[in-house]
């Protein structure tokens, strides 16, 4: 029988006013001295974020020393307790503590020290709430006291804690339970629209891909005003999103795709993932070029599940997917970064972006959803249905995670997706992730008898502008867009065109609707308490881009469309 090295933390939750989680960690130690370090960082968010600034009054009995920023090193054997706090009210975040008199949200990684040792461990955890409250975990569905629940701490960081006065709503699904909790006041009609529509995404999800890889599953989600963002994990996900707007259509289906978003990371990363992305050294970077594969794939199928599943109607998932194309399109970011670029500096680049970062960066997210989008279109057309990317998904599933119980790298991917399929994706689609090539993807949509439309021509300046009582601020430069040779900082503030007073943007597109296109403008800016006239020449936009259908009869005749608005639905 293996014998485990018992780590027991007792968490305190009960203050509340000052917002202070208090942590104690007891352990038997067989060494002269122990380490414990705090993580820099949690699993799905790709930022150092250094969570030992949290922490505050470290203490033990035992002579201690602070060896690193995260790092404490406790000299002595035997028995060890040591104790600290941690601030929770930064910042309302899916990544981040958080503790008030209403709820309080754990992200283990910043919450629990971690014991180094070499030997086996079992992590207990103890609980002082505040009254009335309990604490809900993807754990809790194997210990209903939440003790001696997991012996690893990629786990432990991977599972987090809500505590609450809510009680789960269950889903009702077959072979995996289901629960939601809503920490929120919202109408109970609302509610069951909610449960009914996210039973719905899991059981489809599920069906695709062959059933359910876990037993138990959490989503929670939290409602906050101007409160957006989720993130996944191994059996939970963590969602934030404004309650003010579910009334609104566009934005409740925003709500179920990023609920889609997160649930089908519990197979693509949790379980098929890039080799890079597990086990972890939490105390660094973990660098992969194959970020698109953890999340440009599950941003291509978020939205299309939700088209296969009935949620959006063929019109609202080609707005979707327009929406992606033109933020690459109308920037400048591919012809300066790859998309394995992209993946590899998103610690510094993606998580720390710049006023400049649209010029000359892009989103694995994004370009990755439009690549695989490509992908797909490739796959469906060259099979004739016959196989899609799921196929490849599936495989990779099988193959990798409950055969090897590993990741794979991006070779064994491609030789993957080349076994599945019978093409060789790698020689058509490498080039869009090692080089900074902008990817033809209306000519891979042509493929199913789709185009853009552009209407209703428009003047721009190639910049955007803040408003504010104090005037009206340059805010956001597009370098695709702006005349070069137009000496517009970032910050100015905008005066007047061609000697007209302007003081909102309305009144500023009030006034361009009256140039001729590429016509030449003089705008007055006021820079570091100085006035200067600057000449910029228009260029031209769209007030309405969509795509479309090339004729009447292309959605009913294009056999492509048809393989894939409904490959998954046969």
């Amino acid at each position: 029988m293996k014998n485990f090295f018992p780590i027991n933390y007792r968490v305190d939750a009960t203050n509340t006013i000052q917002h202070y989680f208090h942590v104690k960690c007891q352990f038997t130690s067989k060494q002269k001295e122990t380490i414990l370090r705090m993580p820099n960082w949690t699993p799905g968010s790709y930022m150092i974020r250094e969570y030992s600034r949290f922490l505050h009054g470290f203490k033990t009995e035992n002579s201690w020393s602070q060896t690193d920023l995260a790092e404490w090193t406790v000299l002595g054997e035997g028995q060890i307790e040591i104790e600290y706090l941690i601030y929770a009210f930064e910042d309302l975040t899916v990544r981040t503590n958080y503790l008030d008199s209403e709820f309080g949200l754990i992200t283990p990684a910043a919450l629990f020290l971690q014991v180094i040792t070499d030997e086996d461990i079992k992590i207990s955890i103890e609980w002082k709430l505040p009254q009335n409250r309990q604490v809900f975990s993807p754990l809790k569905n194997k210990n209903d006291d939440l003790s001696n629940f997991v012996t690893d701490y990629d786990l432990l960081y991977d599972s987090p804690f809500f505590i609450t006065d809510q009680e789960p709503i269950s889903l009702n699904t077959e072979n995996c339970t289901h629960e939601i909790l809503i920490q929120s006041d919202i109408e109970d009609s609302l509610k069951k629209k909610l449960c009914d529509d996210l039973k719905v995404i899991v059981e489809f999800q599920a069906k695709i891909l062959g059933g359910y890889p876990n037993e138990y599953y959490l989503f929670i989600l939290i409602f906050t005003e101007g409160g957006y963002g989720g993130l996944e994990h191994n059996a939970c996900s963590v969602n934030i999103f404004d309650a003010s707007k579910l009334k609104d259509r566009n934005e409740y289906l925003k709500l179920l795709e990023l609920l889609c978003h997160e649930y089908f990371h519990l197979w693509n990363v949790k379980r098929i993932r890039p080799k890079a992305l597990g086990p972890f050294d939490y105390s660094k970077p973990n660098l992969t070029k194959e970020l698109w594969i953890a999340e440009g794939i599950t941003s291509f199928y978020d939205a299309y599940f939700l088209l296969q599943a009935g949620f959006l109607t063929i019109e609202e998932y080609l707005a979707k997917i327009y929406q992606d194309i033109n933020l690459l399109e109308d920037n400048s970011g591919e012809e300066w970064m790859s998309l394995e670029e992209s993946s590899f500096t998103a610690w510094t680049k993606y998580y720390k972006r710049t006023s400049d970062s649209h010029n000359t960066g892009i989103s694995y997210y994004t370009k990755g959803g439009v690549l695989v989008l490509c992908m797909q279109i490739r796959i469906i057309a060259e099979t004739n249905g016959k196989k899609s990317f799921i196929d490849i998904m599936k495989k990779l599933y099988q193959d990798f995670y409950l055969k090897q119980n590993r990741g794979f790298t991006k070779q064994e991917f491609f030789q993957i997706a080349s076994e599945v399929t019978g093409l060789n994706l790698l020689d058509e689609f490498n080039i869009y992730l090692t080089q900074n090539v902008r990817i033809p993807v209306l000519e891979y949509l042509a493929k199913l008898g789709i185009s853009p439309k552009l209407e209703n021509p428009i003047n721009e300046l190639g910049f955007t502008c803040r408003e504010s009582n104090r005037g009206l601020f340059v805010n956001k430069i597009f370098h695709k867009k702006i005349d070069p040779l137009a000496e517009i900082y970032l910050a100015d503030e905008i005066l007047a065109i061609d000697d007209f007073r302007i003081t909102s943007n309305s009144q500023m597109q009030s006034v361009l609707d009256t140039k001729k296109e590429n016509s030449y403008i003089k705008i007055l800016i006021a820079r570091k308490s100085k006035l200067k006239n600057i000449n910029l020449k228009l260029g031209i936009s769209y007030k309405d881009r969509s795509l479309v259908f090339t004729d009447k009869e292309s959605k009913e005749v294009n056999p492509y469309w048809d393989l894939f608005h409904k490959v998954h639905s046969r």
